[in-house]
């Protein structure tokens, strides 16, 4: 009857050392880019999960999360877009990625 809300957990975590077969001893966001991804069709006689075009996909650096909500476990989509993240399509993905981590270099 109505949608749920949408969150996203983004919370540190422990990384596994393969070198010394233990995890890390400090909690970090493991990626440098994270990809959130919404089904945003609201149809349900029409929706498809396997259909790319009705999905948001928003690309954010991990330092933006880490410098503006710092130890926060887990972020709503509307917090998350007054963050700016990039909004792309399913195809541009990759490229924006590449492009993002191009320009951190």
């Amino acid at each position: 009857d109505k949608i749920s809300p949408i969150s996203f957990g983004i919370q540190k975590t422990y990384a596994w050392d393969v070198k010394t077969n233990k995890r890390t001893s400090v909690e970090m966001r493991q990626a440098d880019i994270y990809v959130f991804c919404v089904l945003a069709h609201k149809e349900q006689k029409t929706i498809d999960p396997m259909n790319v075009a009705q999905w948001e996909f928003y690309i954010l650096p991990t330092s933006v999360l880490n410098s503006e909500v710092q130890n926060q476990k887990s972020i709503t989509l509307s917090s998350l877009k007054k963050l700016n993240p990039i909004r792309v399509e399913y195809g541009d993905i990759y490229t924006t990625i590449k492009s993002e981590i191009s320009n951190k270099s």
